[in-house]
């Protein structure tokens, strides 16, 4: 009488069985396999290494600025000989102090288009690619408790409690579905393709409402990963950046257009 053997497993087809297994799990579940070899775009990274450029704005003191906005004031005004006696002591003032007020008022326009740059360029390391990113949500449009358009910002605070960041640290978010989010800068990871898309949001706050620009759009963005992954700091740096720097100057100077020194 024969015995029947039981089944022997050789390295090949235990391979082969290993090689289903996986094509399988790519097929069910399409996310599970590419997870690990997504990029991490950090907020650092999202700006743009921009060109060293002289900027003699950034030493000057509060009456420097001062004694060169009431010269280009005169200047585009034409009202020169009304204020001609301060334009005169101004121009004094400056030049005692080492400065050209022709050759910066010249420069201006030259160092306005090179903050603008820095503030809102972009990088193309990530454009048009699936990426990871975590920030905090700052909701734009939300009902009912989910939130259906936001902005991704990188501090707890930002827009809202301190100045905006840079353009191109902020990322406008929309999602059809929306989130459940319990409170304002909830802290999340979100998976999804980065895109330039540069936009104004009206962000509504309880004294009043500001206008946002951001360089960045996340498209079929969707929520990743465990809190315990985020990499986030809920403080504003201690140190700002040229970019945010940048940024603060050209929201004055929208505010105020004579204020092109500050």
């Amino acid at each position: 009488m024969l015995t029947q053997q039981p089944p022997r497993f050789t390295l090949v087809s235990t391979l082969q069985v290993f090689a289903f297994v996986l094509l399988l799990t790519v097929a069910l579940f399409p996310g599970a396999a590419r997870a690990g070899d997504l990029a991490f775009a950090g907020w650092d990274a999202l700006a743009p290494s921009v060109e060293p450029f002289e900027d003699p704005f950034l030493e000057m003191s509060y009456k420097q600025k001062d004694d060169l906005r009431t010269i280009l004031q005169a200047s585009e005004t034409g009202a020169g000989s009304k204020f001609e006696k301060d334009v005169k002591e101004a121009r004094h003032r400056l030049i005692v102090e080492g400065y050209d007020p022709d050759a910066l008022l010249v420069q201006r326009l030259s160092v306005m288009e090179k903050r603008r740059e820095a503030a809102t360029g972009v990088t193309d390391d990530f454009l048009g690619h699936e990426v990871l990113v975590d920030g905090y949500v700052l909701p734009l449009r939300s009902d009912a408790g989910r939130v259906y358009s936001f902005l991704l910002v990188p501090w707890v605070g930002a827009c809202s409690h301190t100045p905006p960041p840079p353009p191109n640290q902020l990322i406008r978010v929309e999602v059809s579905d929306g989130i459940a989010i319990d409170e304002v800068f909830h802290a999340i990871r979100l998976r999804g393709v980065l895109m330039h898309a540069p936009s104004v949001s009206n962000l509504f706050l309880v004294d009043g409402q500001r206008l946002v620009e951001s360089s960045y759009s996340l498209n079929a963005a969707e929520i990743w990963g465990d809190p315990d992954e985020f990499r986030l700091s809920s403080n504003k740096p201690a140190q700002e950046s040229l970019s945010q720097q940048a940024q603060a100057w050209v929201n004055k100077l929208k505010q105020r257009p004579v204020s092109a020194f500050d």
